[in-house]
């Protein structure tokens, strides 16, 4: 499956194990997503993360996420 991703992926600027946290959207044509490795900016960032982080507000958003996504991750279950 890892070669799979890594073929897909060829051109990207992809991070993995990074810890992210911090994602700013209030810039009017970038993303800066500030982790462990340092921030960078972008235009477009996929972020995959157990959702208990986001539950636990690991990750800081700017602006923040709407209160329905918040009370989202607050309701999901955790197996």
């Amino acid at each position: 499956m890892g070669n799979f991703v890594a073929e897909l992926a060829t051109g990207l600027n992809m991070r993995l194990s990074t810890r992210v946290t911090e994602i700013d959207m209030t810039g009017a044509d970038r993303i800066t997503v500030v982790t462990d490795q340092g921030p960078f900016t972008t235009q477009a960032v996929i972020v995959t993360t157990p959702v208990s982080l986001l539950a636990a507000g690991d990750i800081v958003f700017r602006p923040a996420l709407p209160p329905a996504y918040e009370q989202a991750f607050d309701d999901l279950p955790f197996g």
